[in-house]
């Protein structure tokens, strides 16, 4: 079973399978569907030609009950197929997850949920520069495809395994005369470290920010956040008895890696930041108010005020007590910088860029981006991740950190009932439009399985008609299996509020569903 639970599924040779799967699932299903309805033709002359009793024929209507539902579990197959496939080559250029493992640890119940009781957060400061470091806490990366050295560690502080990627601009070495920043960044739920890396924050990018200047040197780090079975599904930010001490490994374990493999870190804490995307930059910046002692800065990318996932949502009171706004004005800390971007199509985003700003203290300062639109996206955040490394250099212009291009406010007026109506069956996310995909999907299916009487013509025999009914089915199964995954696709995407338009959904999945990449 490990063995199966290792499986890659971003490689090419995952993808070159599955679709070998899926059509020659498809053909077989498809050429078994017409022999089946010639046959079906002929044994209703059969049995029209003889008497039977009872018996026998409850018998015959059992059996042909047995083959419509075998039918029907055929042609769900070539549709799961069909997601699987489509599913497997956004999977490939974003990584949400990287084994069969993961995807089942992702898509199988996490449990039954009860209220979270948080550990206390307990301070820790970086180790003085010269501290000998623990040999425990010492990395091995080793170099990746994607430019990042990636190493598999368990914390000794936090009991916690998971991979850590890491980044080290070109020429790097512990001896080399140069004092070197630290960014973190988590990545979002579904995610994986690699999702980050080969995402927004390539090493190219990275190496072209360091060498135009737009970043200090700096060593970028992305951590697992995916410690347990448990945070694949209900990630968490802080140390939750019974759970992953997820707080314990970002705040300690990972710094001390850092500080043991690389000493030549700056051991300043506004030389260190935090950063994220979607629960990942919920996560940073949770992070930074908790421990100021470590980061002078965080970074947010489509976050999110209020916490809805993990631990930290499991009550009222938790809820309240770890919203963003109430943390940075009650919970004690060291000043702290914060860059927040968000879009107007994703609300909770941009309501965290404006909260925290009223929120804050005179000693902090917040830098919020709220565009018009974007959605909750990897072209967003791919497109803004260079003005959330210009500020974390220190810029200060408007131009390059992204505020010249806000928004203010709602930037769309009321909308007349006609045109709501309208927009159900036009937009993304319409309801109209989930409800037709759906009765498009169940119509298909019903094609699929009765054509056969229409267009297999029962009376045409030969190798040529059959190929010909061949052909027709095959058409109808694979229209039927697409619109399945588009349905699936369109329900997830309104019940997750990811994509707002077909621009963004098609800028960001189209080039991964052609290329794979």
């Amino acid at each position: 079973m490990h063995q199966i639970a290792d499986v890659s599924v971003i490689g090419a040779g995952f993808s070159r399978v599955l679709t070998a799967v899926t059509l020659v699932t498809v053909l077989t299903v498809s050429a078994g569907l017409v022999w089946s309805a010639r046959r079906g033709s002929d044994q209703e002359k059969c049995d029209i030609s003889r008497e039977e009793s009872s018996l026998v024929h409850g018998l015959r209507r059992a059996r042909r009950l047995g083959r419509q539902a075998l039918k029907v579990g055929a042609v769900l197959l070539c549709q799961l197929l069909a997601v699987g496939l489509v599913a497997a080559r956004v999977n490939s250029a974003i990584v949400f997850v990287t084994t069969l493992g993961q995807a089942a640890n992702l898509l199988l119940p996490g449990g039954q949920e009860q209220d979270a009781v948080l550990s206390p957060v307990t301070p820790a400061p970086l180790p003085a520069a010269g501290t000998i470091p623990d040999p425990r806490d010492v990395l091995t990366p080793v170099p990746q495809e994607d430019g990042y050295g990636a190493a598999t560690v368990t914390g000794w502080r936090s009991g916690a395994s998971g991979q850590v990627r890491v980044w080290t601009p070109p020429g790097y070495a512990p001896d080399d005369g140069r004092t070197y920043h630290v960014l973190v960044l988590l990545h979002g739920q579904p995610g994986t470290p690699e999702s980050v890396s080969e995402g927004y924050a390539t090493a190219q990018r990275l190496q072209a920010a360091v060498q135009d200047g737009t970043i200090p040197p700096t060593i970028v780090v992305v951590p697992s956040l995916n410690l347990d079975d448990r945070q694949w599904h209900e990630p968490d930010c802080a140390d939750v008895e019974g759970h992953a001490q997820t707080g314990t490994w970002l705040a300690q374990d990972v710094p001390a890696m850092i500080t043991a493999t690389y000493p030549n870190v700056s051991r300043d804490r506004s030389h260190w930041g935090v950063g994220g995307n979607s629960s990942g930059a919920y996560c940073a910046l949770w992070t930074a108010l908790s421990h100021s002692e470590v980061f002078g800065a965080a970074i947010s990318m489509s976050g999110y005020d209020i916490p809805v996932v993990g631990g930290m949502r499991t009550t009222a009171q938790l809820r309240r007590e770890n919203t963003l706004s109430t943390l940075i004005a009650t919970r004690d800390h060291q000043p702290l910088r914060f860059w927040v971007l968000g879009a107007l199509d994703d609300p909770s985003s941009t309501d965290l860029g404006r909260t925290l700003a009223q929120a804050a203290p005179a000693a902090d300062s917040v830098t919020s981006v709220s565009l018009a639109s974007g959605s909750h996206s990897w072209t967003l955040w791919n497109t803004w991740f260079p003005y959330a490394l210009a500020w974390f250099g220190g810029a200060t212009d408007p131009v390059l950190t992204g505020q010249s291009q806000s928004v203010e406010g709602d930037q769309v007026g009321p909308v007349p009932w006609w045109r709501r109506g309208i927009d159900s069956f036009t937009t993304i996310r319409g309801s109209g439009l989930l409800v037709l995909s759906w009765a498009a999907v169940i119509l298909a299916t019903v094609l699929v399985l009765r054509a056969p009487g229409w267009l297999a013509g029962p009376r045409r025999r030969g190798t040529q008609a059959f190929l010909c009914a061949w052909a027709v089915r095959l058409g109808a199964l694979g229209v039927c299996s697409l619109l399945g995954a588009l349905a699936l696709g369109l329900t997830l995407n309104s019940w997750g509020e990811f994509y707002s338009s077909w621009e963004v959904a098609s800028l960001d999945l189209l080039p991964s569903l052609v290329t794979g990449h």
